[in-house]
């Protein structure tokens, strides 16, 4: 795996927090087998599958596209 490069971040702050990104962040984290993940994560490779125009799972698409564009870098 490549080496990143020590980065200094210089962001001014302190910085506010939207309220929309606090009550996000509070919300319960859903579990891998939960009933609402498990149609989010459907609902989410159907739409890979309909980016990709394929029939077969979306995910190995996805992930040989990020694959090449982020060797880009």
């Amino acid at each position: 795996m490549k080496q990143l490069a020590k980065r200094t971040i210089m962001t001014p702050g302190p910085v506010e927090v939207e309220p929309a990104v606090l009550r996000a962040m509070s919300a319960p984290i859903l579990g891998q087998f939960d009933p609402a993940f498990t149609e989010m994560m459907n609902e989410t490779m159907e739409m890979l599958r309909k980016l990709f125009q394929t029939k077969t799972n979306g995910h190995s698409l996805l992930m040989a596209h990020l694959d090449q564009v982020l060797r880009q870098f």
